[in-house]
Order: C-alpha cells, then sequence, then structure tokens
C-alpha cells in the first residue's frame, strides 16, 4: 500500500501538489526519496540468505512450515516487483535457509481480508482460522507469514 502511495505522488503531479499543501500547513514536505520495502526483501536482498544462514546455531530441521504471502507482498506487480507475483519463492528461500522444510501452500497467496479486519472482524478471523485449520490438516507445523495482521501458530 505505501508503495502504491509513493507511485501515486512520485507520477501524478496534481496529487503531489495536493499532499505538499496539506504537509505544508504541518511544516513538512514530500521528497520522494525513501525507498519502500519489507522486512522480509531486506533479509534476503540486503543481508542475504548465505549470511543468514550462517547465524543459524539451532537449526529447524523436521519443522514443516507452510508458506503464506497474502496479496500485498507480491501485487500488483508492477508496484513490489520483488519476486514473480504467481510463483513467489523468497518465503520457502527463507525457511531453508533457517532449516526448516518449506511446504507448498496452496492457499498460499489468497487474500488475509486484512482490508475487512475493522469492519468485519469475525469473517476475517474465520477465515484466517480456516487458513490455519488447512496447514494443521496437511501436518504443517507453522505458516510463514508475510503479513504483521495476522497469528502464525498452528
Amino acid at each position: 500500500m505505501l508503495r502504491e502511495a509513493k507511485n501515486e505522488l512520485d507520477n501524478n503531479e496534481k496529487r503531489k501538489r495536493r499532499s505538499e499543501q496539506k504537509l505544508a500547513q504541518i511544516g513538512k514536505q514530500y521528497r520522494g526519496t525513501t525507498d519502500i520495502t519489507h522486512f522480509l526483501w531486506v533479509l534476503i536482498r540486503d543481508y542475504g540468505l548465505d549470511k543468514l544462514k550462517e547465524k543459524v546455531v539451532k537449526p529447524l530441521t523436521g519443522l514443516r512450515v507452510a508458506e503464506y504471502y497474502g496479496c500485498h507482498i507480491l501485487r500488483p506487480q508492477t508496484e513490489m516487483g520483488f519476486e514473480d507475483y504467481q510463483m513467489p519463492t523468497s518465503l520457502a528461500d527463507l525457511i531453508s535457509a533457517i532449516g526448516a522444510t518449506p511446504i507448498d501452500f496452496s492457499r498460499k497467496l489468497d487474500c488475509c481480508g486484512f482490508h475487512a479486519v475493522y469492519p468485519a472482524h469475525d469473517s476475517v478471523m474465520q477465515n484466517d482460522w480456516l487458513h490455519q485449520q488447512r496447514c494443521s490438516y496437511r501436518r504443517r507445523r507453522l505458516r510463514s507469514n508475510s503479513l504483521p495482521t495476522l497469528p502464525n501458530a498452528t
């Protein structure tokens, strides 16, 4: 969402001017110099999986972890662009780096319902619970999650 907003401000002069006017009222300005990123990308791109592997003291050998990306870290592809939004591998690569076994999860690209948490909290939590149950049913011990709004353990 932040990347989309940055792109909109960087490429739409009218919106940028309007935003700059609002920011000026509180003594701020928009420069557009910040790179919007995700912690997963920082771990992989900036820190490096090889370096991470070196830091692992107790590998999670035998732990089966289902990858769950959701949609915000991958789409829209034109905004995010870190990896293929239809066939992502970053979570599997990270899971392997810490010694666990990545398990493909058929619903790994499904929306988590984040947008509806406040107006439809119960429905969103039920949806998340169903994702958790699907992981448990397939004997996955954990569901990795790139979303800060949802719990991970099953």
